[in-house]
């Protein structure tokens, strides 16, 4: 299964601001058994999250994982969003989800949901 998740920058962040989180994220997916592969998406999607001022703001990574991986994956970000204040969007066949500022019920609720829109056959 293929995600692509973005990490969305804060107003006033530089280039060298964003580099930094999108190794940081990817160091932090490759620790995780179940992530096959992470890694830069550069031009992934000509599309640009509203709010952002442009492709290179953005921290694009793809992720491969198996089908079964998707609800710790999605803790994983959970956790992520909490620790680092940062706001992640995950995207599966063009259906995104924005992960930040909730609370823990209230982030568990919507990625359950969201989890049970994409069945493991995808």
């Amino acid at each position: 299964m293929e995600l692509r998740l973005t990490v969305l920058p804060d107003s006033g962040e530089e280039e060298a601001d964003i580099a930094f989180w999108s190794t940081r994220l990817i160091k932090d997916l490759l620790d995780l058994d179940s992530v096959m592969a992470a890694d830069r998406a550069d031009n992934v999607s000509t599309e640009i999250p509203g709010g952002s001022k442009g492709a290179g703001d953005l921290a694009r990574v793809l992720v491969e994982i198996p089908s079964a991986a998707l609800s710790a994956l999605v803790q994983f970000l959970r956790t992520w969003t909490s620790l680092t204040g940062r706001t992640v969007e995950a995207s599966i066949d063009n259906d995104p989800i924005r992960i930040r500022g909730a609370s823990k019920q209230q982030v568990d609720q919507v990625l359950a949901a969201w989890i049970a829109h994409h069945p493991s056959s995808t």
